[in-house]
């Protein structure tokens, strides 16, 4: 797998004036369904033709833009190749996203995440359930301006960074919400890749409720040497009928 890459941000929720791990204490009292393990998440994976999958050995954040945007951050190791542990310093990103007044900050530690190919794309899989459920925000229904958003990623520190032309997914599993992102092998921007229709039919038929996100804003790049993907957009944002 080609050395290039990627150190990112992404993900989600707001406050005003003073950030906040507000949801923290929401998913203590917010009932919530089982927690998927990689092993399940694998075998789906497989199930819609998702070869040499593996655990990810990476790190999710979920924050808000001022705007209101919801943002998933995912860090790894180069390419986001998943098969080593990162150096990854909760304080220093906190600050980050602090100084550039990102909202209700939410690290992830208890989220299954799995990597694998699809021909000549790279998955990777996340439960997505926690930390979800009331996230509020006068911009959660809408994508937020590509230009704009990147500014943004520029005031966290977000380095070399670059549109990542990929795809991403939203599913459900017992009751739970997964996505899945689609990129080039190396999760580089420089390349294109496309779901085709039979690709999106098996995902369909291995998990509940498949769609593809069309308005969902994708950019790679780095955040202190680490390899980073931002995912922001109304896709990403919790159903108007999940439970608050």
């Amino acid at each position: 797998m080609k050395k290039t890459f990627l150190s990112l941000s992404v993900f989600a929720l707001a406050l005003s004036g003073v950030p906040a791990i507000a949801n923290e204490s929401a998913s203590a009292t917010t009932p919530r369904a089982e927690r998927i393990g990689a092993d399940k998440i694998g075998q789906k994976l497989g199930d819609a033709g998702v070869e040499s999958r593996a655990d990810f050995k990476g790190k999710l954040v979920r924050a808000q833009t001022p705007e209101g945007h919801p943002v998933m951050f995912v860090f790894g190791p180069e390419n986001l190749a998943g098969d080593e542990d990162i150096d990854f310093r909760q304080d220093r990103v906190r600050g980050r996203l602090t100084e550039a007044a990102f909202s209700r900050l939410e690290f992830i530690d208890d989220e299954s995440i799995v990597r694998g190919e699809l021909g000549d794309k790279a998955v990777l899989a996340f439960t997505a359930e926690h930390g979800w459920r009331g996230v509020t925000g006068p911009a959660e229904a809408s994508t937020p301006d590509a230009d704009r958003l990147n500014e943004r990623l520029g005031e966290v520190g977000f380095e070399d960074r670059e549109s990542l032309d990929g795809s991403l997914l939203r599913a459900s599993s017992g009751g739970q919400s997964i996505f899945v992102l689609m990129g080039p092998q190396d999760f580089s921007g420089g390349g294109s890749v496309a779901l085709s229709a039979k690709e999106l039919s098996d995902f369909q038929s291995a998990f509940e409720n498949a769609e593809l996100i069309e308005s969902v804003t994708l950019r790679r790049g780095t955040i202190g040497g680490q390899t980073v993907v931002a995912i922001s957009g109304s896709g990403i944002a919790p159903d108007v009928n999940t439970p608050r």
